[in-house]
């Protein structure tokens, strides 16, 4: 909603997670400018027994941590051996700057020890406090990165490892897991959409939105409207842009499979019979026109279309197609489609 009333008012926005507005902080505050293609290591040591590593390296669109592998947590129980931390902590980087950051309002003896043995070296910067006037600084960068996206000097990728997208068209939500059509997560990324073909439904595809750590907490982000007109199948295609922020675009796909289908059958059938073919809920037939001495789609049944396949029950004599899709308006349950 806020994003909304920004861009009505032609205002360029940011919503920006408190992790990496700490790693901009701490980026600026060091003063840092890489080449692309080197890394950062930023140490965080918030507690008396373990840090957390992050391994950015730099890109042409600014610093970016890899989904699985920027990220280390590791555990310094009492009695850890220095060589072995700092081995965990290296691991297979070799960075050009190692920033220790201590996350805690007073200093603790693993921080000391990162400070005074295990990291020391040339490469190793240490912040005990970041004063405001550094955090003035990253605000600043980061609002000459929204006026320019060209600007990257300092910027760093949001950091979000709690946020899954997906696009299906169920009405209990994330309920049947074999109709998630499309799916997102921090590790696709943000510059290239998702994209699936999916079925022409009586119901509305919708992006959901899913924590984590919490399976069975879905919820509706955006409902599409239903396309109208003529298809076989909907391309849908799923974006997320830089403040996560998902979109959905439909749009109508003629499978040419099914429409050559007169032609192969007019070059391969010997028989001249009709031919019924199925796909998703919906079927085709084909009949041979003999003034054209070719198959044909048949007009009664949508041509090149088609009809959808739904059963109704709620009267007394059963319906079908169309007459029995207007049951889904009031009895749903007395009607049958899909595969189910």
């Amino acid at each position: 909603m806020i994003a909304k009333e920004l861009k009505k008012r032609n205002v360029r926005f940011y919503f920006i997670h408190f992790d990496t507005f700490q790693f901009t902080t701490l980026i600026v505050a060091a003063n840092i400018e890489l080449k692309i293609g080197e890394s950062i290591l930023i140490v965080k040591a918030a507690a008396k027994d373990f840090i957390v590593v992050h391994e950015f390296h730099k890109s042409s669109d600014g610093y970016k941590c890899p989904f699985f592998k920027g990220k280390r947590i590791i555990e310094c129980k009492s009695g850890y051996k220095p060589n072995a931390i700092k081995d965990d902590i290296l691991a297979a980087s070799n960075p050009k700057q190692i920033i220790l950051a201590l996350c805690s309002s007073s200093s603790t003896p693993l921080f000391k020890d990162l400070k005074n043995y295990i990291l020391k070296s040339k490469k190793l910067i240490v912040f005990e406090n970041i004063d405001q006037n550094c955090q003035y600084r990253a605000i600043f960068e980061i609002a000459e990165w929204i006026c320019d996206r060209n600007y990257t000097k300092y910027f760093v990728y949001p950091d979000s490892f709690y946020d899954t997208f997906f696009v299906e068209n169920e009405e209990e939500i994330g309920k049947y897991s074999n109709e998630i059509y499309l799916f997102w997560n921090q590790r696709d990324g943000f510059s290239e959409p998702q994209t699936a073909f999916a079925p022409r439904s009586h119901k509305s595809y919708y992006i959901g939105y899913s924590p984590y750590d919490k399976d069975d907490n879905h919820t509706i982000v955006k409902r599409a409207e239903i396309l109208k007109g003529k298809y076989h199948k909907l391309e849908l295609s799923l974006s997320v842009d830089i403040n996560f922020l998902p979109s959905l675009t439909q749009e109508a796909h003629v499978d040419p499979k099914i429409e050559q289908l007169p032609k192969i059958l007019t070059e391969k059938m010997d028989s001249k019979i009709p031919v019924i073919g199925f796909f998703d809920n919906s079927s085709i037939i084909c009949f041979w026109n003999e003034k054209e001495k070719c198959y044909k789609f048949s007009e009664k049944w949508n041509g090149l279309y088609g009809k959808d396949l739904f059963m109704a029950f709620d009267k007394e004599k059963p319906m079908f197609f169309e007459e029995a899709r207007e049951s889904l308006k009031t009895h749903p349950s007395f009607v049958v489609y899909g595969n189910g």
